[in-house]
């Protein structure tokens, strides 16, 4: 089965006055809205009297692929469900650009190891963790294969397990009488076993 379509996740950031005349301002993913308002990317939505600034940073396509099936379970038994985004030229709010949006909780963490990227996690919008859910079981987990191990009292009592015969109908360990050797061919069989030509 081939990639579900895309699902677009409208992503807001925020950015706070700098804590010394030295700083700079530098943009942090903080919240994801489905759907998306109606403003073009990079679009400063809000400043309050404290400074804080809200900007719209625009629209992502999350991928879902059936590969990632079981990292996304593992992100729906997180509490909460989360999604990574990740921007790139965070310290500039007009150049700054949205990177990445995740729902595989290794990629986001990797992501989280790039200097040039602002990554956070953020809480997955309700809608989308159904519908993520209902993806996710559509790509149920293999069950895996187990060899069976013998058990400790197998291993310390061999009548338990199944015995091993050998030609004559011998045990291993079993001595013979001189007789028996006497009836056997070369090869360790019954004079009787051998193959007439």
């Amino acid at each position: 089965m081939s990639a579900h379509p895309p699902i677009p996740v409208a992503v807001i950031a925020r950015s706070w006055p700098p804590a010394t005349k030295w700083g700079a301002r530098v943009l942090q993913p903080a919240l994801l809205m489905m759907p998306a308002p109606p403003l073009p990317p990079r679009s400063l939505m809000s400043r309050s009297e404290s400074g804080v600034e809200t900007w719209f940073m625009g629209v992502h396509q999350l991928q879902l692929h059936p590969g990632d099936a079981a990292n996304l379970r593992a992100n729906l038994a997180m509490s909460p469900p989360s999604l990574w985004v990740s921007l790139s030229h965070a310290e500039d709010p007009e150049k700054a650009e949205l990177h990445l949006v995740t729902a595989d909780p290794f990629e986001g963490e990797a992501m989280a190891t790039d200097p040039g990227l602002r990554v956070e996690r953020l809480p997955m919008p309700e809608v989308l963790i159904a519908h993520i859910a209902e993806f996710a079981a559509l790509f149920p987990e293999e069950e895996r294969f187990l060899k069976k191990r013998r058990s400790g009292i197998e291993a310390e009592d061999p009548s338990l397990s199944a015995p091993r015969i050998l030609p004559g109908g011998h045990r291993p360990g079993q001595r013979r009488t001189e007789a028996e050797v006497a009836k056997l061919t070369p090869a360790g069989l019954p004079r009787s076993q051998r193959v007439q030509r």
